[in-house]
């Protein structure tokens, strides 16, 4: 896995920035986020083994009251976020544990209670018509067949026609900033 010099290179710059991820102190308002920890969970070395093993603690502790990660404040960041955290946990070596179980358990009950509630927010991130279906693929939640789903996967499907590869070179579109949604492709 491990054999391209790209490969090898992005490895070892992960590996140099790893023991300084978590002791480094803020220098601006956003300490972390929980969508892009959840996505470093994710990282394994070629034995399969995570990189960022303290992550998931990280999540696990950040977890609002609610059942949610993220702004409390903007339901688009909760979604997100709690969709990456579901979809982190789900595919740890905690999967099976009891309390997290009862943690995604709780994470769904949320995204299912406000799910729709999405139609009223005015403000979403780059690429959310591309991640939050993929996420809820991902996590196995039954809103596949839901409207505002069908509607998110319309713009994407439009966006998508509208974009050739001349244009991601040239304009350097919002939706390259939304690329993990690409892994199932």
């Amino acid at each position: 896995l491990l054999t391209t010099p790209s490969i090898s290179s992005l490895y070892d710059t992960i590996s140099d920035l790893k023991p300084n991820l978590f002791t480094m102190r803020p220098s601006g308002s956003q300490y972390f986020s929980i969508y892009d920890t959840a996505y470093l969970s994710l990282i394994k070395d070629s034995s399969h083994k995570p990189i960022f093993t303290n992550s998931l603690k990280l999540l696990f502790s950040s977890r609002n009251k609610n059942g949610s990660w993220g702004n409390p404040n903007i339901l688009s960041d909760s979604l997100l976020s709690t969709l990456a955290s579901m979809y982190a946990f789900q595919q740890s070596h905690l999967r099976n544990s009891p309390i997290v179980q009862q943690v995604l358990a709780k994470s769904e009950e949320f995204v299912l209670a406000n799910y729709n509630k999405i139609a009223d927010e005015s403000f979403f991130t780059a690429g959310f018509e591309f991640i939050i279906p993929n996420l809820i693929e991902k996590t196995n939640l039954p809103l596949m067949d839901n409207p505002i789903t069908k509607k998110l996967l319309s713009y994407q499907q439009k966006k998508l026609s509208l974009i050739t590869l001349e244009y991601l070179e040239k304009k350097k579109p919002s939706t390259l900033f939304a690329l993990e949604y690409l892994d199932s492709y």
